[in-house]
């Protein structure tokens, strides 16, 4: 049968232009006629099948195909119009074969989303399997909710991307199982997710700074006692006796303490930078005693800490904190072989040559300081990662992952650089430069005194029993008469009877039923010019300022020696 695909033109009366379409044989013919009628704008479509009969006779039947015409035109267009949407959707789309979870369909915005260039090239990579980007786990807990459920809303899972990193990705989808595919939407939200941790790092930061404080304010207090009694028996023990030594290192440990605890309050609580020149050898010396504390003792602590290190515009907190992450983490590096960490300071002067290989760093003079381990080392994949936020190689439990971005961000916010070598199985080394100044720092003189004496009258208030037994004789070895309660109400109540009896009131801030900054108020409403000093081992609802802006004369961190005591209580007295 010779078939022949052509098309006419022709008129037709009532109609406008016939356009003919169809096929044609010596037997069956198929045409569809596409009219514009007279009216304006209006077509027709019809199709005609005919026969031919013998003698020239065809026989034929028409028919008005013009809504099945327009209805297969809107398909056609709804189609592209869907096509163009999942193509340029900026949110991911995909579909996925049940059986392994191979994308059989995705747009480009998913392809960027896995790391891939393009959709094309997602869908040409057959390894792309479930096995490849989803745990195992978390496969068969979204299948088991597909089979009941048949669709699943904001499904959270962390997936691999092509270069194997890790992503967090939020998943809308349906189960097609008739059709043996699952498809729908997805979105990146590992920025997402990096902030929510960033959140919940704060708080958590926020709830360690609240326990610090609690545990700071009854450290001190305990402090205080031994550091009281410490000194009322120093003073009953002559110089020649052997316990003398004995109880001057008790002295001396009690009053390191002290300064550990208000370290710990300082890495605990969110603080503005104090940037001043500073002499950094200093800083580092310090948080080395610190440090071997919490560092295990298979570890050996080597350090070149020259005195005369340059000056250096830091924040002497910050500077402690760079140190104890680099100095932590390379503990964490030895593990329970223990090993060698070295730290050492250097001056240098850096040309151009030499600075070009350091972000952000010019010609100059600086301080060099190297943190080195002999621990297992750094792969060169990971040491690429090591100052991103939240990536740790450390197991659950052993780290948040901040600690290294954390002395990055410190660094670069003094003008400086860090940074790494490693070899895996040898060890890593970190060096931080800091940009030296030509500003002096503040000289640390310490001017010994004599202990000021007075004969004065004190009220002294503690709600700690213990506390009033070891200072009260300490205060009164100093010839003050002190009359002690271990109550602020009884303490009010003392001062009520006679208001004109004290010379100075010495209270504590944290007391139960009234505070030491409300028995102030109390005190200077009976008498507007009693002098009045405030002591506390720590609170978050008092400080210095706040204290003297509201009538306090003047405010002492516990614990206090009798030396520190007896200076604060004669400087009030006598600015009377």
């Amino acid at each position: 049968m010779l078939k022949l695909r052509s098309r006419y033109v022709n008129r037709i009366k009532g109609f406008g232009t016939i356009k003919i379409f169809g096929h044609f044989s010596s037997y069956h013919n198929y045409f569809e006629y596409r009219l514009k009628t007279n009216d304006a704008g209006g077509y027709k479509t019809l199709a005609v099948q005919s026969r031919f009969k013998s003698k020239g006779i065809i026989n034929g039947v028409t028919q008005d195909i013009t809504e099945r015409k327009k209805a297969k035109e809107a398909l056609r267009e709804s189609e592209e119009k869907y096509r163009n949407l999942f193509n340029n959707a900026q949110v991911g789309m995909y579909r996925t074969r049940i059986s392994d979870g191979k994308f059989i369909e995705a747009n480009d915005a998913l392809a960027r989303m896995f790391g891939y260039e393009d959709r094309a090239d997602i869908l040409a990579a057959e390894y792309v399997t479930a096995d490849n980007y989803v745990d195992p786990d978390m496969r068969e807990n979204l299948l088991a909710i597909l089979r009941e459920h048949g669709e699943f809303i904001n499904f959270e899972a962390r997936l691999y991307r092509k270069d194997r990193s890790a992503a967090w990705f939020r998943y809308s989808g349906q189960i097609y199982p008739e059709k043996g595919y699952i498809e729908g939407v997805a979105a990146d939200i590992t920025e997402e997710k990096r902030l929510e941790e960033q959140l919940l790092q704060a708080h958590k930061m926020e709830s360690i700074g609240t326990l610090a404080g609690g545990i700071a304010h009854d450290f001190n207090n305990m402090l205080g006692i031994i550091v009281g009694n410490t000194e009322l028996a120093m003073d009953d023990v002559p110089e020649w006796n052997p316990a003398r030594h004995n109880l001057e290192e008790i002295r001396t440990a009690s009053m390191r303490a002290r300064d550990v605890v208000k370290q710990i309050l300082a890495f605990s609580r969110q603080s503005l930078q104090e940037m001043k020149p500073v002499r950094i050898s200093t800083i580092i010396k310090e948080s080395l005693k610190f440090l071997r504390s919490s560092i295990p003792t298979i570890i050996e602590i080597h350090q070149d800490i020259p005195s005369e290190s340059d000056t250096v515009r830091a924040d002497p907190t910050q500077i402690n904190q760079v140190l104890i992450n680099l100095c932590t983490n390379a503990a964490h590096a030895m593990g329970e072989k223990g090993g060698v960490l070295e730290v050492s300071l250097k001056n240098i002067e850096m040309d151009e040559d030499s600075a070009i290989h350091y972000h952000d760093l010019s010609s100059g003079k600086y301080v060099r300081l190297t943190v080195s381990d002999t621990g297992h080392g750094i792969e060169p994949e990971i040491l690429e990662r090591i100052f991103d936020p939240y990536f740790t190689t450390k197991g659950v439990g052993e780290g948040s992952g901040m600690g290294l971005s954390v002395v990055h961000g410190i660094v670069k916010s003094h003008s400086g650089d860090i940074s790494v070598s490693s070899e895996p199985g040898k060890g890593t080394t970190f060096q931080v430069f800091l940009p030296c100044t030509e500003s002096k720092p503040e000289p640390e003189i310490e001017i010994t005194v004599e202990i000021t004496r007075g004969n004065e009258s004190i009220l002294f208030v503690d709600d700690e029993k213990a506390m009033v037994d070891a200072i009260q004789p300490m205060i009164e070895r100093l010839g003050y008469k002190v009359t002690a309660r271990t109550s602020s109400i009884e303490a009010l109540e003392a001062f009520r009877a006679n208001p004109d009896r004290f010379d100075l009131v010495i209270t504590d801030f944290n007391m139960p039923n009234m505070t030491g900054m409300e028995l102030a108020k109390e005190l200077i409403k009976l008498r507007s010019d009693i002098l009045i000093v405030l002591c506390t081992g720590y609170s978050e609802h008092i400080n210095e300022d706040k204290a003297k802006g509201s009538g306090i004369h003047a405010f002492v961190m516990k614990p206090v020696a009798l030396g520190e005591i007896a200076k604060k209580i004669r400087e009030v007295l006598d600015q009377d």
